[in-house]
């Protein structure tokens, strides 16, 4: 749909293109000429916590002002805040500087539209064409006013704690709160003691750099540790734009995003409160999830990645709960966006009424093992490639109906995350890493080693090589693997005569050896050739090709080794 916008907003690393200083002036400018066209408009700026956040708050302020744009400056606030708080102050649109979960060296912008939700992608590809035209100032009886809110935090809190249940009484539980050293450092305190936790607050300390830096929804192990030596009831882990909930159980268990969503659907199941008995969830929400709604009797929609299409299906089938397992987790019925504070505020208030304890809420279902991995990504890969598909399809043949595979590209971060989900973690894990390690690699062949697998095995893999499309080298060293070697019949053979044992190699095996192999399969000798003599003998035994590591990795320098190696041949 666009160039520069995202599952969230437009994101990157600081200093490299689109995230510059230049570029933000830009957006604001192109965002608030897109406002102005329906008449006299008015943002207002909050950001999170780390230090590229007071360049781009300058850029984006100077860019609104040039359009004719008056702006708000609410300083360190979290994103869903900016939501509440454009409804309140009455403003056209809200501005949030911020890269969520990312490190600090990757920044970006997102808005809210003046209803508190996300941008439509109409008014998006409206910003992205009027990026594209040259910048032109209003005139200077024209130009948009800045001034700084102060009372926005006050009212923030207020907000929070007006979505709980006020005949609760928290005093009873111990909280550990983990505010990633971003946006909520100054908040969440506030909110959980004025409503009578004992609350133990760590990562509360920003200093530009250690947002979500191993803290936070992204890494709760901190917080775990935490919660086990404070003896606390539970833990709660924001990120470092306080849109994602991570809890975790008085065991020091994590309770992840899918989790919290079925607790809240289930307590609000029995009272009657879930809309249309329906949870929005997306195409990564685990099939244990799935299955546990499904048995309470409450029907699951299933989104694309991202908060925005999980809004856009709860509008649409006009239901008020979903979420994420990343930690994002909208109540529609509280707020008009994701919001981790007042998301953990409903937990509190089901567990004060139940008496169940977290661990007791989130055991009432059972998750599926479910393997993430990440492959970063310099360039964009092509899900679609024949070789992918064909090992996506191998892999869901072996999971069968008990597991499914998903592969997508980050729409936040250069990032392909590969997602397997089955009854057994071992067939999950193996399968991930199979998909994943195709994507990484892209190769066009693979090597089989007759030595380390049987048979079965061996064929297997082949199958799995042929429907891929990928050619495959099968190795072997031992004589007695000869006779199903050539039942395999592969395309391309070697015969390693180096002694697996010792590490020793002989060169003089490759004669021994030479006629074990298949006739019409290329011949391969690997192992032990140092000089041009050795290739002309394996040559000359009837080898086609030689695979050399060693002998070059020794040098220090292989690619001259092997540019003398092949001139001394040539």
């Amino acid at each position: 749909m666009s160039n520069f916008f995202g599952t969230d907003g437009i994101r990157g690393e600081v200093g490299k293109a689109p995230i510059t200083a230049d570029f933000l002036l830009k957006v604001g400018w192109a965002v608030g000429s897109v406002l102005r066209e329906s008449g006299s408009a008015s943002v207002i700026i909050g950001k999170d916590t780390r230090v590229s956040g007071y360049l781009f708050e300058s850029a984006l302020e100077a860019g609104f002002l040039s359009a004719g744009v008056n702006v708000g400056m609410l300083g360190p606030m979290p994103s869903p805040a900016i939501a509440y708080l454009t409804q309140a102050f009455g403003a056209t649109a809200g501005v949030v500087i911020s890269a969520s979960h990312n490190p600090y060296h990757d920044n970006g912008v997102k808005f809210f539209s003046s209803k508190g939700v996300k941008l439509s992608d109409d008014i998006q590809i409206a910003i992205e064409k009027k990026i594209s035209m040259p910048m032109v100032s209003v005139d200077s009886t024209s130009i948009g006013k800045a001034k700084r809110y102060g009372q926005a935090l006050g009212r923030y809190i207020e907000f929070c704690k007006s979505t709980f249940d006020k005949s609760c009484d928290l005093s009873n539980l111990k909280i550990v709160i983990d505010c990633a050293n971003g946006a909520t450092y100054h908040i969440a305190e506030d909110v959980f003691t004025e409503l009578g936790a004992s609350v133990t607050i760590i990562n509360n300390s920003p200093d530009g750099y250690n947002i979500n830096h191993e803290c936070g929804a992204t890494d709760t192990l901190h917080l775990q540790r935490e919660v086990i030596e404070n003896s606390a009831d539970l833990g709660i882990a924001f990120d470092g734009d306080g849109d994602r909930l991570i809890m975790v159980d008085h065991k020091g268990e994590k309770v992840d995003g899918d989790e919290l969503v079925f607790i809240i659907a289930n307590a609000w199941k029995k009272s009657g409160e879930l809309k249309s008995n329906t949870v929005v969830g997306t195409k990564m929400t685990n099939l244990g999830i799935r299955n546990a709604l499904s048995d309470n009797g409450v029907s699951f929609i299933e989104a694309d990645v991202g908060d925005r299409h999980v809004m856009d299906q709860l509008i649409k089938n006009k239901a008020i709960l979903g979420g994420e397992g990343s930690g994002h987790i909208i109540c529609l019925n509280k707020s008009t966006s994701g919001d981790a504070i007042i998301a953990a505020l409903q937990i509190l208030e089901i567990i004060a009424k139940s008496g169940q304890s977290l661990f007791d809420l989130k055991s009432s279902m059972t998750k599926y093992p479910q393997v993430l991995i990440n492959i970063k990504t310099q360039k964009k890969i092509d899900l679609s490639d024949s070789k992918l598909i064909e090992v996506i399809r191998s892999v869901e043949s072996k999971l069968t109906d008990t597991g499914r595979v998903l592969v997508r590209e980050s729409g936040t971060e250069s990032l392909v995350r590969v997602m397997v989900e089955c009854a057994e973690h071992d067939l999950a894990d193996e399968s991930a890493k199979q998909i994943s390690e195709t994507i990484h690699y892209n190769g066009d062949a693979f090597l089989l080693i007759a030595d380390a697998l049987d048979q079965d095995s061996l064929q297997q893999l082949m199958n799995i090589g042929k429907m891929a499309g990928l050619e495959f080298l099968v190795e072997y060293h031992a004589e007695k693997h000869a006779e199903y070697i050539f039942a395999l019949n592969p395309e391309i053979v070697g015969i390693n005569c180096r002694n697996l044992k010792t590490m020793a190699t002989d060169i003089t095996y490759f004669e021994k050896m030479i006629s074990s192999l298949p006739s019409n399969s290329v011949k391969v000798a690997e192992s032990g050739i140092q000089t041009s003599d050795d290739l002309e003998y394996v040559s000359d035994l009837g080898y086609d090709a030689a695979l050399i590591g060693t002998s070059l990795m020794k040098t220090g320098n292989p690619e001259k080794a092997l540019e003398t190696l092949l001139g001394e041949l040539l």
